[in-house]
């Protein structure tokens, strides 16, 4: 089973790992090893989320809700920690890509440098695209 909400590329059992209920999911995002933590708002409301790991040079995460998909909030969101990793000194970026996003980042410049299986902390495994950026 799909879930539609996430598009064709996560199963089930991968959509409710990845987001989790509501107080997990924030849970999750606190208890990582990010340090920088930004937040998209429009007109009030939190329509994305993005996070970087500067020790590791990579953009954890970037997350937008579905009502604001392309609208160019996930671009600001990346474009918001690129420039945070320059300020850091930070040279180039990498992240493990959803398939889902995929095509986000290939916009925002970065490119592919492999295709692989990501395992989430409870076991399930997720189709995942390496991908890496010079800045």
């Amino acid at each position: 089973r799909y879930r539609s909400c996430l598009g064709t590329s996560f199963a089930c059992d991968c959509a409710d790992e990845w987001s989790g209920s509501g107080e997990g999911r924030i849970q999750k995002l606190l208890s990582n090893s990010a340090d920088v933590r930004i937040v998209a708002v429009t007109d009030s409301e939190i329509v994305g989320y993005g996070e970087l790991v500067t020790k590791e040079n990579l953009l954890g995460a970037c997350y937008v809700v579905s009502s604001a998909g392309g609208k160019g909030v996930g671009r600001a969101i990346v474009a918001e920690l690129e420039r945070t990793a320059r300020g850091h000194g930070i040279t180039y970026m990498q992240l493990e890509s959803s398939l889902n996003a995929e095509r986000l980042y290939l916009c925002c410049g970065y490119r592919i440098t492999e295709r692989a299986k990501h395992i989430m902390r409870g076991g399930s495994v997720m189709d995942c695209v390496k991908m890496h950026k010079d800045l």
